[in-house]
């Protein structure tokens, strides 16, 4: 069974024998990187070389007692790129009610419940900070200019799923604190709430941030949808020049690598990726170099300077034309004049 887990990283307590070492070999022969953490060492590294040596995967060793005070704040220290946590430290006395005594009960409880809601605690915030940066990156960058850089991120498109669902809350609440802003022209403007009645009225899409306004200025506008009703609508595709942002919910990797064909030339492409995330992005890379003439890792494209990593133009309706930009080296042609002698 492939469980689309190669390249994660995963910690597993309690992981020098028994169940959690038996979770540490199932996650191993899907591909992942460990952190193991038990309170014997030599079990730990017979665990780690047995692993290492069967599936070839990066796996490090963490010997502590989870019972003792600040070890988990430790434990969470020394693994801040965790995308699972596996948490089995601890074993319930065996017993009757007469053989074991009120205390080996409570600290046998203590690590075996409070003590997962506590390590859960401490790794769960670093887990969900990455996607939180980026989903606040994102909404900065659609809204720079009033989004009116020509390069303005105006559809994300996500897997569906609690990330997701965190992704468009985070996305959301930024994008309601942004006040409204003022375009080039009242033409801009005018194109741009047509655009905005477009979107929302299609049917399928959600609204998820409404900041209106008035004359020249524009406030924020996000929508859902999915990925089946981005395909099924290509006007949806189609750029509205301001800030709208349309985020697509596919249902599976299958369907975003669709949704990425579907598309039309585009000046830029990003991809927001960690290691676990390369078997994706090298069955996206191929699509997304034929429809794109930039294409960044974990950034965001409304940056932009004249050096050679960058250009502007891409495959139509994008257009290259030197001539009218300023973005990249080629940019330097539209200040050259030609010389026939």
């Amino acid at each position: 069974m492939d469980l689309q887990l190669r390249g994660k990283t995963a910690l597993v307590t309690g992981a020098s024998k028994g169940i959690g070492l038996s979770v540490a070999r199932l996650l191993a022969e899907e591909g992942c990187n460990l952190h193991l953490a038990a309170r014997s060492e030599a079990d730990l590294a017979k665990a780690r070389d047995e692993i290492r040596g069967r599936w070839n995967v990066q796996v490090t060793v963490h010997p502590l007692d989870l019972a003792a005070p600040g070890s988990m704040t430790a434990l969470a220290a020394a693994c801040p790129d965790l995308d699972i946590l596996v948490n089995n430290a601890g074993a319930v006395p065996a017993g009757d009610i007469e053989a074991v005594t009120e205390e080996r009960w409570r600290a046998a409880w203590d690590l075996k419940v409070f003590g997962y809601v506590n390590l859960s605690r401490e790794i769960y915030p670093a887990m969900k900070a990455r996607g939180g940066d980026i989903a606040s990156g994102w909404a900065g960058s659609l809204t720079m200019g009033a989004g009116q850089f020509c390069t303005n991120p105006g559809v994300g498109i996500i897997i569906d799923g609690a990330e997701a669902d965190a992704f468009e809350a985070t996305a959301s609440d930024a994008l309601g604190k942004m006040a409204a802003q003022v375009m080039l022209s009242d033409g801009i403007a005018g194109a741009f709430r047509t655009g905005q009645c477009r979107v929302r009225d299609t049917d399928g899409v959600r609204e998820l941030v409404a900041v209106d306004a008035e004359g020249r200025n524009a406030g924020p506008w996000l929508y859902a949808v999915s990925g089946e009703t981005f395909l099924a609508n290509p006007s949806l595709a189609e750029e509205v020049f301001g800030p709208l942002g349309i985020l697509v919910r596919a249902s599976d990797e299958d369907e975003m690598i669709e949704v990425a064909r579907g598309l039309e030339g585009q000046l830029t492409c990003s991809l927001h990726l960690d290691d676990g995330d390369l078997p994706l992005a090298s069955q996206l890379m191929p699509v997304l170099e034929r429809k794109a003439g930039r294409l960044l890792a974990n950034g965001f494209p409304t940056g932009v300077e004249v050096v050679d990593s960058m250009m502007h133009g891409g495959p139509y309706p994008a257009s290259t034309n030197v001539s009218t930009t300023s973005v990249g080296t080629l940019a330097i042609r539209r200040f050259l004049r030609p010389v026939a002698y």
